[in-house]
């Protein structure tokens, strides 16, 4: 579908006028040289585009395409949501440190909002802010080691619930799991509720966390879990 709107292309501060149309006094200076050298200039092709988001399931974006950066924007933001984190970063799930640290400053050299506070179309401005949040949700998960552990484990669980899961709810999810009831009278009936949640047995969950929340009301982790178990019933 065409567009009226006009889209400043995007290019490097420092370089935006490296490619523009020839002065007369250019055309003058090329004139003036030998014919070996003008036909060398005249027949100059851009190098290869950067790519990224290359990997199997993900997509390609290049600094030379005929779709106008906005578009371009949206498309990749349309793909990255059915990307897990891996992918966003495009790295193996065995990559170490190193690796998903590269692949992080990689991105941020191309879609670091600041990269672009020269560009004043607010619709493209917009966009690379919610691309580039997703890159740093997809680093802050896979830089942690817990919080990595635990999204892998919740990938093997729930690949589709879990995809995109943020590193805060990650944390929090993972020191719920780690709750053991703790001492007091409700601790076995949490348990019971903990084991049937798992089973995906609701209504024993549910009648045993009942049961824990009425010796402990004030329990948080208690009350927690009642919620996940409402939540999936």
């Amino acid at each position: 579908m065409g567009s009226s709107m006009s889209v400043p292309r995007i290019r490097p501060p420092g370089r935006a006028r490296m490619f523009s149309s020839p002065s007369a006094a250019a055309c003058r200076r090329m004139r003036s040289l030998p014919q070996r050298h003008r036909a060398r200039i005249s027949t100059w092709k851009p190098p290869p585009a950067d790519r990224h988001f290359d990997r199997e399931g993900s997509t390609i974006m290049t600094s030379q395409t005929r779709q106008n950066p906005v578009q371009q924007l949206q498309q990749l933001l349309s793909k990255m949501e059915r990307l897990d984190y891996y992918q966003i970063l495009g790295v193996n799930a065995d990559a170490d440190e190193a690796d998903i640290r590269k692949a992080f400053y990689a991105r941020s050299r191309k879609y670091h909002p600041d990269r672009y506070n020269y560009v004043t179309d607010a619709a493209f401005r917009e966009l690379v802010t919610r691309v580039f949040k997703q890159i740093s949700e997809a680093y802050n998960m896979l830089k942690d080691p817990a919080l990595r552990k635990f999204y892998d484990q919740a990938l093997a669980e729930d690949r589709a619930a879990n995809l995109r899961m943020r590193p805060q709810d990650a944390q929090e999810k993972a020191q719920k799991k780690e709750y053991d009831g703790g001492s007091g009278p409700g601790a076995k009936y949490y348990k019971l509720a903990k084991q049937a949640f798992v089973a995906r047995d609701m209504t024993s969950a549910r009648n045993n966390i009942k049961l824990a929340l009425t010796m402990e009301p004030g329990n948080e982790h208690f009350q927690a879990l009642q919620q996940d178990i409402e939540a999936r019933s």
